[in-house]
């Protein structure tokens, strides 16, 4: 399933992959970049991007291929939307890898406590 968002520091809405769709929403960007060299050949590359959302806050870019950016304050965004379950906190600040996997592990396992507790993304701001 995918949806259009608004990307952090972008005007334009574009299609994301949903990944979770709970209180936490976590989408998928693939961006394919063409660049010329020197020599006039050509690079293709490609970066992935997730980005997460919660009501109360910003979209946030959470995780990236690129190694541009700091990978600290991605992972400090993602732990600020964990903050109001404790159990859930404790898990990411004692996990030992900030790896794709792991990170939407963390979403999966906010979102499934949220869900137990009757919490919905339309009634998490409440």
């Amino acid at each position: 399933m995918h949806r259009a968002i608004i990307l952090p520091n972008k005007e334009k809405s574009q299609w994301a992959q949903i990944l979770e769709d709970g209180v936490i929403q976590l989408y998928f960007v693939v961006v394919d970049r063409s660049t010329m060299r020197s020599n006039g050949t050509f690079t293709n590359s490609s970066s992935t991007f997730w980005y997460a959302s919660k009501v109360g806050f910003d979209l946030i870019e959470i995780k990236t291929t690129e190694i541009w950016g700091s990978r600290k304050k991605r992972k400090e965004g993602l732990r600020a939307i964990l903050e109001d379950d404790a159990v859930v906190l404790k898990v990411f600040d004692e996990m030992e890898e900030y790896s794709f996997e792991n990170v939407r592990e963390i979403i999966l396992l906010y979102n499934q406590r949220a869900a137990k507790k009757g919490q919905s993304a339309n009634t998490a701001a409440q």
